[in-house]
């Protein structure tokens, strides 16, 4: 019943978008019927989106024909790891705007800079995260200077954050871009 459902909405124009977390299989029972489940859900699914880098080189791993370079991984907090069932609150130091996590393309950090300068935004920015692509990278910096020169406040702390940096941020996020 789920494989028609899935060909109706193909059929009607949908885009089928698949979340994928853990790759690795839970039971090692019923294998034929899980690589005809694979089969049929990849020949109906348009995009995958990873929760983690570690699944989504897993994914690549296990199914190379299937990992394409364009598939993006959205960061996925784990709560309960620190004892929370929700992100934890509080008064921040400053109000401020943050960007925690990778900088990746994707997120458009560089048009949200952007626009940051050109309104001159009086209310600090503070980044806190690693860009691996240098072309990137540069981009980004020469935003900030951009930025700055307007006279905007942006602070750029050029690492990873952990993941219980990440819990006791207040999340806000914007949308990611989705197309270059």
């Amino acid at each position: 019943m789920f494989f028609g459902l899935l060909c109706l909405l193909k059929l009607r124009g949908a885009r089928i978008v698949r979340i994928l977390h853990d790759v690795d299989e839970l039971r090692r029972r019923r294998r034929l019927l899980r690589r005809i489940n694979r089969a049929l859900s990849a020949a109906l699914t348009d995009q995958y989106v990873f929760l983690s880098a570690s699944s989504r080189e897993a994914f690549a791993r296990m199914f190379p024909r299937l990992a394409r370079p364009d598939h993006p991984t959205l960061f996925h907090p784990h709560f309960r790891v620190a004892g929370h069932e929700r992100p934890p609150t509080g008064q921040p130091a400053r109000p401020a705007l943050r960007f925690v996590g990778d900088i990746r393309e994707y997120k458009g950090l560089d048009r949200f800079l952007a626009l940051y300068a050109a309104q001159r935004v009086q209310t600090p920015l503070e980044i806190i995260g690693h860009c691996d692509d240098p072309h990137h990278a540069a981009a980004i910096r020469s935003r900030i200077d951009q930025a700055r020169a307007a006279g905007c406040t942006i602070d750029w702390d050029d690492r990873r954050p952990g993941h219980d940096e990440l819990l006791a941020q207040l999340p806000a996020q914007l949308p990611a871009r989705s197309a270059p």
